[in-house]
Order: structure tokens, then C-alpha cells, then sequence
């Protein structure tokens, strides 16, 4: 009986070892096989490949402050008495000689007219070219651009005057012996003088570097250098003077003006300055990036002199202090020239 119990005891155990043994085996690839299967596998970032040189077109606004200094223009009143009267004996039908007076000391009058400041805004597109180096997140390299834009600001004086007009001389007919001439201050004039100012940027250029920091397709760049541009500014002072004779009678009125379109020779309207700024790139394609940018440009103070279209004009304006900054955001589609061959 004891062995009959023991026998089955002994079974019983060994069932039980083997059935145990079976559940781990089972348990075991059942545990392995869903986890193998659903494991993520990891892949690292791929950073974009900034390196390369680039071709890059921007469009956008400027907003231009032109800051034009005070000015002081002169009025030859002896001219412009002498362009009124005719200044030439004029002999009648009947044979008498009837002598206009004639201005023969300086008579120089001077209209000082404050400065201004104001701000421009207009749109301004051109491209660039550049290269990037590239160490590990950092990119830098040089850059040079163009950009064309038509921004315009300027100033209108206005201003009055009166004065006695000297050194009148009044030619008279041949005699013999010769009579000397008379001179009298038998004048007064009355000046109405306007002038105008404007400053025009045509082109803006650059040449400098960028420093920038690639994460994934996202650069993020800072910018600056020397600074070009084109500034021309133009003149149009105008005179009208009213002659009285001693009682007060007018002789006639003189308008003179000096040239609309007189300015620097544009070869002298370079002015250089600096440039700094930064933006934004994002890499679309390997090829293709856009984003904005934005720069500051300030350029030195330039002394414009005005020409004279005939030396004996009446009216010479006054030479004039100009100086320029001005601030640009832009819309730029970059080319990474080269990965075009990489492009399948």
C-alpha cells in the first residue's frame, strides 16, 4: 500500500516537473515573439547639407529715412534787374535814345532754409550670391547681393525778401565831350524764393558674411558688412523779384530758376556704408530654401554741390548735406547650386 502510494507520489511529481517545464518553454517565446515584433527601431536625424555655394532672389520693402540738411542759396538780384530792364539802349523812331537803367554793383541776396527729415517706403527685389562652409551645426561664408528700388523722400522752403537795388547806372546817348554816367539807388526790389529738395535711392548693394546654426532643415542666420548705394539728389529753387522804381511805380517782374535736374555726377552718388541683420532659411528640398530677411544699412553724409546750367544764372542754390539709413524685409528663395547635380 505504502509502495503503491509512493509510486504515484513519485508520477505525480514528475508530471508536474514536466508540465512546469513545458508552461516556462511556452511562456517564454510568447514573450519574446510580440516584443521582437513591435521593438521600434531608431533612426538618428540627418542634419541638411548647408555647405555649397547659392543663388538667391528677395523681394520685399525698404523703408528709406533721408535726412537733408539746412541750405543757403543766393539770388543775384543784378541779373535778374538787368534780365527786366533789357539793359541795352533802345533808340526810338524818332531818333532819341531812351537808356534803361542798368545794375552794375553786386546786389546778392542769401535764403537760409532749415533741413528735414522724413521716411520713404518703397519696394525693393534683386538677388544674391553667396557660398556656405559648414562645421557640424555652424555654417558661415561670404555674400554679395544687388537689389534695385526706387524710394524718394525730400523738402519744399518758401521764403520772401526785400531790398534796395544799388549801383544803377543810367546809360544816356553819345555827346561830345562824353557825359559821365549818373548813378542812384532808384530801385527796390521785392523776392519771392522757393526751393526744393529731393533724395532718390536707385540701387543698394552688399558685400559681407553670414554666420549661421543648422538644426535639422531650420537655419538661423546673422549678417552684416559694407554697404552700397546709390543717392542722387536733385534741386529746384525758383526767384521772382518785383522792381519798383523811386515812387514805388513797378518796372516788371523776373522769374528765374535754377536747373530742375542739377545733381553730383552720379559716378560721385556712391555712397559706402555698413549693413547688419539676420533671418531665417528653411530647406524645403535639398535644392530649394526660403524664408525672410531682414538689414539695417546706414550710409555717412555726403555734401552735394549743384551745377549751373550758364555762369551768369541768377538764382545758385545752395550746396546741401544729404545722409541716408534705411531698414529692408525681405522674401528669399535660395538655389543650392550645388546639389542641382545630386537632384535626380
Amino acid at each position: 500500500m505504502r509502495t503503491t502510494n509512493f509510486s504515484k507520489e513519485i508520477v505525480c511529481a514528475i508530471i508536474a516537473v514536466v508540465a512546469g517545464v513545458f508552461l516556462a518553454l511556452t511562456a517564454s517565446n510568447a514573450h519574446a515573439g510580440p516584443f521582437k515584433e513591435i521593438a521600434p527601431s531608431v533612426t538618428p536625424e540627418v542634419e541638411y547639407n548647408w555647405a555649397g555655394p547659392y543663388l538667391a532672389f528677395n523681394a520685399g520693402a525698404v523703408w528709406d529715412n533721408f535726412n537733408i540738411g539746412g541750405y543757403e542759396s543766393r539770388v543775384n538780384l543784378t541779373t535778374q534787374f538787368n534780365e527786366e530792364t533789357g539793359a541795352v539802349p533802345i533808340t526810338s523812331a524818332g531818333g532819341v535814345v531812351i537808356s534803361p537803367s542798368v545794375a552794375t554793383t553786386v546786389n546778392d541776396i542769401f535764403f537760409e532754409e532749415p533741413g528735414h527729415s522724413s521716411t520713404s517706403g518703397a519696394f525693393i527685389g534683386g538677388a544674391d550670391l553667396g557660398y556656405n562652409f559648414q562645421f557640424g551645426h555652424f555654417v558661415v561664408g561670404p555674400v554679395i547681393g544687388f537689389s534695385g528700388t526706387r524710394a524718394t523722400n525730400g523738402s519744399i522752403a518758401s521764403d520772401f525778401q526785400s531790398h534796395a537795388v544799388f549801383g544803377l547806372t543810367s546809360v544816356s546817348a553819345p555827346t561830345t565831350p562824353p557825359t559821365p554816367p549818373v548813378t542812384t539807388t532808384a530801385a527796390t526790389a521785392d523776392t519771392t524764393f522757393s526751393a526744393e529738395r529731393h533724395a532718390e535711392q536707385d540701387w543698394s548693394g552688399y558685400a559681407g558674411a553670414q554666420v549661421g546654426f543648422g538644426w535639422r532643415r531650420f537655419l538661423f542666420y546673422a549678417t552684416g558688412g559694407a554697404a552700397f548705394s546709390q543717392i542722387d539728389v536733385r534741386t529746384f529753387d525758383r526767384a521772382s523779384t518785383t522792381f519798383f522804381d523811386v515812387t514805388g511805380a513797378p518796372i516788371g517782374t523776373q522769374v528765374d530758376r535754377a536747373p530742375q535736374h542739377s545733381f553730383n555726377d552720379a559716378a560721385n552718388n556712391v555712397l559706402t556704408g555698413w549693413y547688419a541683420g539676420g533671418g531665417m532659411q528653411f530647406a524645403f528640398t535639398d535644392t530649394i530654401r526660403a524664408g525672410l530677411e531682414y538689414r539695417h544699412a546706414d550710409y555717412p553724409d555726403r555734401l552735394y554741390h549743384f551745377r549751373e546750367s550758364e555762369p551768369f544764372h541768377a538764382v545758385h542754390p545752395g550746396a546741401t548735406r544729404v545722409s541716408v539709413n534705411n531698414n529692408e524685409v525681405v522674401f528669399k528663395v535660395s538655389i543650392m547650386l550645388g546639389h542641382l547635380s545630386k537632384t535626380k
